[in-house]
């Protein structure tokens, strides 16, 4: 019933009036955000959202805190990576003043050393945007025990999990009166914090889908060996 198609009648000429009953809700609340059945699905499959420290401490095995953090090194990658997050949401977020807020022009940390002026300098609201959901990433790697996820749309979980973490904090205070000049369907610090999670999101996949790609194929010789592949013509 829930994907039912819907079209014109084509050839065919309707004997009544008759319709389907439509049942079944495609949208659900999750901590406060709204989300598909289908991304609730995955943040459940994949233990996406993250377990808080129980108040008992009897029996609660299952109940361990899922929170990784995040090491010095990995702060300084994530960082690094938010600047060309930042480079390709503009064509996806459009808003001039959305734009904006996704960087800075305060050098720090490992961006300012690895920088000589044509490096894309994110904002702190994106950098902590970027490690949340890096922590999605690596809940999920923990969960296939380094595989890839088998489902076609872990970007919209994942998006999901980190609106929810960030959209009661400070994550892009500078947007707070340009989000009363939208509608409340339309709120733009929410599709900015899912936009930029979802890019990150296809940036880590892409690279465990390479590395996955490396184990199975092994390791490449041709550079190494181009010449005597070249000698005997293969």
């Amino acid at each position: 019933m829930r994907h039912m198609i819907e079209g014109g009648d084509g050839n065919c000429t309707a004997q009544d009036k008759t319709k389907v009953l439509e049942n079944i809700e495609d949208q659900c609340t999750f901590n406060s955000v709204q989300t598909s059945l289908i991304d609730l699905h995955n943040i459940r499959r994949y233990d996406l959202e993250p377990r808080q420290v129980p108040q008992q401490t009897d029996h609660d095995y299952c109940d361990i805190p899922n929170i990784i953090m995040v090491s010095e090194y990995k702060e300084a990658v994530i960082s690094y990576i938010a600047g060309f997050v930042a480079k390709k949401a503009v064509n996806k977020i459009g808003c001039p003043n959305c734009v904006a807020a996704l960087t800075t022009n305060h050098l720090t940390g490992f961006v300012a050393w690895k920088s000589n002026g044509g490096l894309t300098i994110p904002s702190e609201s994106l950098i902590r945007v970027c490690t949340e959901t890096e922590k999605c990433i690596m809940r999920i790697i923990n969960t296939t025990g380094g595989s890839l996820p088998n489902c076609s749309n872990i970007h919209g979980a994942v998006g999901t999990v980190v609106l929810a973490q960030c959209i009661g904090s400070d994550v892009f205070k500078s947007l707070e009166s340009h989000m009363y000049d939208t509608t409340a369907t339309n709120n733009h610090i929410a599709r900015t914090i899912k936009t930029c999670a979802q890019i990150y999101t296809n940036i880590r996949m892409k690279y465990q889908g390479k590395r996955h790609t490396d184990n199975i194929t092994g390791k490449k010789v041709r550079k190494q060996l181009s010449k005597l592949i070249l000698f005997k013509n293969q």
